[in-house]
């Protein structure tokens, strides 16, 4: 996009309603042109909007592309005074999809420091912990992804309660 003909303030217009489009976009789950319209407006104005970043992270995830997710969040945690704790869940979220656990548990835990209560996240941080072979942490956060009203969690303990159930029946 040429700007060098466009003044400051024109730029920073045309960056906002970029933005506001994408966040039309987001809503409606239309992820690439999302994408595509929180580019435009970070490369009019790179540094304005953490949450840009964030939102273009969420979309990246949304799209398959992991590792640009990550990237993405990784630079709006460091254009932050102070990152929310969402931007690690949703890189937690990401570094489970891409098979990395132990950076999935240590940014789900950073972030559930300030943000307790999102029971999708419970449920992958238990997953996580699940797939490193930690089923203490694994139940743990199951059953609080369950007390949160997590009904894949809840689906998760009464399967397991079943299984351990008719495996205790064999045994006597």
């Amino acid at each position: 996009m040429e700007t060098k003909n466009i003044a400051a303030p024109e730029i920073r217009s045309l960056s906002l309603l970029y933005f506001q489009r994408a966040e039309v976009y987001f809503e409606l789950k239309e992820y690439e042109k999302c994408i595509d319209d929180l580019q435009k407006s970070i490369s009019l104005n790179g540094t304005f909007y953490p949450n840009a970043y964030f939102m273009l992270a969420i979309s990246l995830r949304s799209t398959g592309h992991y590792e640009k997710s990550i990237e993405a969040i990784n630079y709006a945690i460091s254009i932050s005074e102070k990152p929310l704790p969402k931007y690690f869940i949703e890189r937690g979220i990401s570094y489970y999809k891409l098979e990395e656990y132990n950076l999935a548990i240590r940014d789900f835990l950073e972030g559930f420091k300030y943000y307790i209560i999102y029971p999708e996240a419970t449920r992958i941080l238990a997953l996580s912990y699940d797939k490193i072979g930690n089923i203490q942490g694994t139940m743990k956060n199951m059953i609080r992804a369950a007390e949160q009203g997590d009904s894949i969690a809840k689906d998760y303990i009464i399967n397991l309660g079943n299984f351990m159930n008719e495996e205790y029946k064999k045994l006597f």
